[in-house]
């Protein structure tokens, strides 16, 4: 007795190994099937998983022979008995049958027979009153499963019923992220459009008037009378004004949607943003970049707009006195490294670890529409390091 209750005790280890060890469904019930087996001492073991609906049926089953084998479109012809039968097992009550004729139809009875079985225990894989699954033990012995062994079965499917509850939890989660996933991208590209629609139409439009504005009044000048000279000076003043809102206008056009991305490409916009960030700054920028074909108008876009965020970041709280910025590529990824000798950022949380603003959320969510990432380390006195990463559309998994 000692003996069969330590190896039972082993069998249980290994079953509960095998449920912590899955990282699926499918994996779990593959891996603890032959040890059930071997824990009820049974001729027919099979693990049934029903849906969050319960009405499709994906069956594991595994014989005498140890031949085991899926059913993903399980199809019974019930005896109406069978109705009986899963309402028990629906309110939590395990089924013990020792006449299949009683709940199969003759066909199906005649090839459980077949395979030797006359005895049929259930045992419902029950969550917080829904019922997941089945568990299912056939013998050829009626007396098999006595009062021990059920008890065991239960135990066993309790843990089973938890794994599936939390793998359809864990499943839910990929959904909704990936639907968060499409939402930020979707939000993003919506934002582009829209900057790139009044980035040309300041451009465009504004610019034209404007330049319509100053034509007239230079030519409104050219024709007064020269004694005329504080008329001639309000005009010259307002033709200056013109002049500097065009200007605004331009650089402000510019930074909604930079035409150099579409003309000279990435790497060179890039440069140029460092450059003309230095200079209003005075913080010395070195850029380190190479040209990256073949990234999608998304990439290019999120690339610039993080280095934009990244340097205002530095400007306004890293008092660093140097950035150092590289954009290079490998053959599975595309990324953009930003290095300053600033303070560092601070954690309000030790382990929480560093506090993101909006900033930085924004450059998450960005990269994240892309299947991209974010790292961030930093120290505090010795400077920050973001790494923006996407992987290359033509790379290979």
């Amino acid at each position: 007795e000692i003996l069969k209750y330590n190896q039972r005790l082993k069998v249980m280890h290994e079953i509960d190994h095998g449920i912590l060890a899955a990282k699926s469904l499918e994996k779990m019930t593959e891996s603890i099937l032959p040890n059930l087996g071997r824990l009820m001492n049974s001729l027919w073991t099979c693990i049934m998983l029903f849906d969050d609906e319960g009405k499709n049926i994906k069956a594991l089953r595994i014989d005498a022979s140890g031949k085991m084998e899926w059913s993903f479109e399980t199809v019974f012809h019930f005896h109406s008995n069978l109705r009986k039968m899963f309402m028990e097992l629906k309110q939590g009550n395990v089924v013990l049958q020792s006449d299949l004729r009683a709940v199969f139809s003759n066909s199906l009875t005649r090839k459980l027979q077949t395979e030797g079985l006359n005895t049929l225990l259930c045992v419902p894989l029950t969550i917080q009153e829904s019922l997941n699954g089945v568990v299912c033990f056939g013998s050829k012995e009626k007396g098999a499963f006595d009062a021990e062994y059920i008890e065991m079965a239960k135990e066993v499917a309790r843990e089973i019923a938890v794994f599936i509850r939390q793998s359809r939890l864990t499943d839910q989660i990929k959904i909704q992220r990936e639907e968060m996933r499409q939402l930020a991208q979707y939000i993003v590209i919506a934002q582009e459009e829209e900057r790139h629609r009044l980035s040309r139409e300041l451009h465009d439009e504004a610019g034209q008037d404007l330049t319509a504005l100053k034509i007239g009044l230079e030519l409104t000048m050219r024709e007064l009378p020269l004694e005329l000279h504080s008329v001639r000076e309000r005009l010259l003043e307002s033709t200056v004004l013109v002049d500097t809102t065009m200007e605004q206008l331009r650089s402000l056009a510019r930074g909604l949607r930079p035409p150099a991305i579409d003309t000279i490409g990435l790497n060179y916009t890039l440069d140029d943003l460092c450059q003309d960030f230095a200079k209003r700054s005075h913080i010395a920028v070195e850029y380190r970049g190479e040209d990256v074909p073949l990234l999608s108008d998304a990439a290019r876009i999120c690339f610039y707009r993080i280095l934009q965020e990244a340097l205002t970041n530095v400007y306004k709280h890293a008092e660093a006195k140097h950035v150092t910025v590289t954009f290079r590529q490998d053959p599975k990824s595309v990324s953009l490294i930003i290095q300053d000798d600033g303070r560092g950022l601070q954690p309000v949380d030790k382990k929480r670890g560093i506090t993101k603003g909006i900033g930085l959320l924004g450059m998450e969510e960005r990269l994240m529409a892309l299947g991209g990432e974010l790292i961030i380390q930093s120290q505090a006195g010795q400077g920050t390091e973001l790494i923006a990463c996407i992987l290359r559309e033509d790379s290979t998994q």
